[in-house]
């Protein structure tokens, strides 16, 4: 993240070794990403593994490397770590495949979790599949 307007000054005790960093305003978010996102909005079924149950979502974007998926079951609140297996509704390049994904995070915006998931390998159909669609 980068803060356009920023500072940063010691705590009022040095003796802490603290310091107290002040912002104003929106960070810009520098991309770290490896590969383009695409945003969707398709509804889904999430599979937690570690609670063997199925919940309902929404897709929110997808590159070759992860997906992002929004759901207000509260099992994601702490579910960092997890595996999950996710089936994208009318996303006719999987035709119902499953994708299994490694939650790498998960934030929750007034009881809807968002949450960010890694596949274990890079998937070249789905690159292809956003290269086509997004304009950077």
């Amino acid at each position: 993240y980068i803060w356009e307007n920023s500072s940063v000054d010691k705590h009022k005790d040095e003796a802490t070794g603290c310091y107290q960093l002040y912002v104003e305003g929106k960070p810009r978010v520098l991309n770290r990403r490896k590969h383009p996102r695409l945003s969707m909005n398709n509804k889904c079924d999430i599979l937690l593994r570690a609670k063997d149950a199925t919940f309902m979502g929404n897709i929110v974007n997808i590159s070759a490397g992860g997906f992002a998926f929004v759901c207000m079951a509260e099992e994601f609140a702490r579910a960092t770590g997890e595996i999950v297996r996710v089936t994208i509704h009318d996303f006719e390049l999987l035709k119902g495949k499953q994708l299994t994904g490694i939650i790498i995070r998960s934030s929750n915006d007034n009881g809807t979790y968002i949450v960010g998931c890694r596949m274990p390998e890079d998937n070249m159909a789905i690159l292809e599949y956003v290269k086509d669609r997004v304009k950077e």
